[in-house]
């Protein structure tokens, strides 16, 4: 009998999955997904912008952050192809221990929108407690629009819809003077974003253990094995043999996801 297709697959199933137990991070290189294996994930600032303004126009800022997606394995071919075949699946249960959280999708017209721009015009006409201010600031770090432009490699991809990425994101809680948020001005200055995204790398560092990874994913079957030498290298400074062996065993390829998936 010959194998299903996927969309047979899928047809046979009562239960369609919308959501993962894992949380995957995306890269567009093997050298930074081998980077993430030996310092763990290392926040850096993103620029963001949210309708906050009554006129629906963005607010464009940049917050320090890692970022995750969380999609089923099947459903990853669309986030691989825009941000990189490589990448690491984590669980959830990791991620919820380490205060990684969902962002929370907005627009305009709609009432968080609504209600953000009242907190926004009320913090720039009042004094408010210091506690009030970096509460109002931290929940701004994970507001993310429904939809619309991504900036990338020096321009912006327009009419992206954010919402289908069901993103999860950790902002670092404790990053001394650095701030949460610097304008874009501060951002597209390389040299000074370069110092700020050091400084937060070093105090604001994500970690994991070898029992939290689910996936270790490559771009095709050819770097498999490359892989497991670089995690025996690397992991087998720290961590047993039994740990070791349980990686190997976590490593997949985007070729084959795309082909089996």
């Amino acid at each position: 009998m010959a194998p299903k297709t996927r969309a047979a697959r899928r047809g046979a199933d009562s239960v369609v999955t919308v959501s993962s137990n894992t949380l995957f991070h995306f890269t567009n290189s093997y050298d930074r997904l081998k980077s993430i294996l030996e310092l763990e994930f290392e926040p850096r600032f993103c620029l963001e912008h949210s309708p906050t303004r009554d006129d629906g126009s963005p607010f464009e800022y940049a917050v320090p952050m890692v970022c995750f997606c969380d999609l089923p394995l099947s459903q990853t071919s669309t986030h691989l192809a825009f941000y990189g075949n490589y990448g690491l699946g984590l669980s959830k249960e990791w991620g919820q221990a380490h205060g990684v959280t969902p962002v929370l999708y907005a627009y305009a017209g709609s009432a968080v929108r609504a209600n953000l721009g009242k907190l926004w015009r009320s913090f720039k006409k009042d004094e408010w407690p210091l506690e009030l201010s970096r509460a109002v600031g931290q929940i701004l770090c994970y507001i993310k629009p429904y939809t619309g432009r991504f900036w990338r490699n020096g321009k912006y991809i327009e009419d992206v819809r954010f919402y289908n990425e069901r993103e999860w994101r950790f902002v670092p809680e404790n990053i001394g003077d650095k701030g949460w948020m610097i304008p874009k001005s501060d951002y597209l200055d390389k040299a000074k974003v370069g110092q700020l995204n050091d400084a937060v790398a070093a105090e604001g560092r994500l970690s994991f253990e070898p029992r939290d990874i689910r996936y270790i994913i490559v771009a095709s079957e050819a770097e498999v094995l490359t892989m497991v030498d670089d995690v025996l290298r690397i992991k087998g400074k720290k961590y047993s043999y039994d740990d070791l062996r349980l990686l190997t065993t976590r490593i997949i390829s985007a070729q084959q996801i795309r082909e089996d998936f």
